[in-house]
């Protein structure tokens, strides 16, 4: 199976620090966030990684090459204008032929890849998300009312749910719905297909994982992160064994 890693975007949630460097190539412990993620996918066996690339690509395309320095081969798709999550992927379709993986590069997960293609091949799905428990806690606390008079009072409940964790696993055929869904060009897999592939009768299953998830998407959470020994202490020993 082969991976597309989304490295193209601005990364505008985490200026300052993308004002001179790729969201991919921030550094935590030392090595970049798309160090890790290459790792994680080499982990799990898969070495054909295929980089969407646009901003500042020189530094990310400079550092990695054609992977063999990290034991992988890396193919680029150049984005010329932001083309967004799924339309950065279609210039990719006649590298596939089969079932294909979309990784963003900003996660850091630790996850089994051939369990969810497991089940991804069993469930028929046309895709299948990867999704990790949460939990968050109200600010406030919350009423519920009832003819006017207050019936239950929490204070700053909790709240379990399930996160979208940024891996998909995709039928071949995905592509054909990314290109009628983006006329061919910008298109964003959470607003545009997977709304298109629900509404057309298309199974998409979920994949919930219990191993960790570092997602580096704000400023408070790289800051976090990039802290000395965190990042070590999550990933234990997929850490050791990088």
């Amino acid at each position: 199976m082969k991976a597309f890693v989304l490295c193209g975007g601005r990364g505008t949630r985490l200026i300052p620090y993308t004002n001179t460097t790729p969201k991919p190539m921030l550094k935590i412990e030392g090595r970049s966030i798309l160090e890790y993620v290459i790792a994680n996918l080499k982990r799990n066996g898969i070495v054909n990684i295929i980089l969407t690339v646009g901003y500042l690509k020189e530094q990310i395309i400079g550092h990695f090459g054609d992977g063999s320095e990290f034991g992988v081969k890396i193919t680029y798709l150049i984005e010329q204008e932001e083309l967004k999550t799924a339309g950065s992927i279609l210039p990719g379709k006649g590298l596939v032929k089969e079932d294909f993986l979309v990784v963003m590069g900003d996660s850091i997960m630790g996850i089994d890849i051939a369990e969810m293609a497991k089940q991804h091949r069993h469930s028929g799905a046309i895709a299948t998300l990867a999704l990790k428990e949460q939990e968050m806690y109200f600010e406030y606390g919350v009423v519920d009312m009832e003819d006017g008079c207050v019936k239950h009072f929490r204070e700053k409940p909790k709240i379990d749910y399930l996160a979208n964790a940024g891996m998909y696993m995709f039928r071949h055929k995905a592509f054909e719905f990314i290109e009628k869904v983006g006329g061919g060009s910008v298109c964003d897999f959470a607003h545009d297909v997977f709304p298109a592939l629900l509404k057309q009768g298309e199974k998409i299953c979920a994949y919930t994982f219990k191993g960790y998830w570092v997602d580096i998407g704000r400023i408070a959470n790289y800051e976090k992160y990039r802290g000395k020994g965190v990042l070590k202490g999550i990933m234990g020993k997929d850490f050791a064994s990088l």
